[in-house]
């Protein structure tokens, strides 16, 4: 069976993660004055959700949640615990743990082992993670210097270059605005 064949008979998976999204902000919409159209209609009212939702990791920070969610294993085994990594002389200029682990097996490891083809865009802690198509989350100092240096970690490398010709500027991590949103969109889809 060749290639292409195979992956047409294979389930697709998409993890979709939304930062600091509490359960009670897509379940419980009207109660809390949240309004979320595009969510709830395209992935809520389609079953697109975990049954019984998810559940935090401990601490409950970005970095090491993301980690979990990626490798299924709690911060003390996969050994990130907090967002920044600890320096207390900072001699790492306020450096956060942008790299995947080295530790346990991720997620992206695990499908390409299964032979799935694997890509992610803007995924905290995925500097360095082994997948086919990855463009990781990192920043320094919102520059294009960031963008720089992603398309210099990104796999294969060049990518994030090639993608700039078609959505513009690959917005880095520290551009939270609506209009760094689209543009992380842009480069998932």
């Amino acid at each position: 069976m060749n290639k292409q064949m195979e992956h047409k008979e294979k389930a697709s998976v998409l993890l979709i993660s939304i930062d600091a999204l509490k359960p009670e902000f897509v379940f419980e919409q009207d109660k809390v004055g949240v309004h979320l159209p595009f969510l709830t209609s395209q992935f809520v009212d389609k079953g697109c959700v975990a049954p019984d939702g998810m559940k935090s990791v401990f601490p409950p920070f970005t970095y090491p949640c993301h980690q979990s969610m990626i490798t299924g294993t709690n911060p003390v085994t996969h050994g990130i615990v907090n967002n920044a990594i600890f320096d207390p002389m900072n001699e790492h200029n306020g450096a956060w743990h942008w790299f995947a682990n080295r530790k346990v097996l991720t997620l992206w490891e695990a499908a390409r082992q299964a032979r799935y083809v694997t890509a992610s865009a803007a995924f905290p802690t995925s500097v360095g993670a082994k997948g086919d198509y990855i463009a990781p989350e990192f920043w320094w100092d919102g520059s294009e210097w960031d963008s720089l240096f992603i398309d210099a970690v990104s796999h294969p490398q060049g990518l994030v270059s090639e993608m700039e010709a078609d959505i513009g500027r690959y917005a880095g991590g520290l551009d939270l605005s609506d209009a760094g949103d689209v543009q992380r969109y842009r480069a998932a889809d």
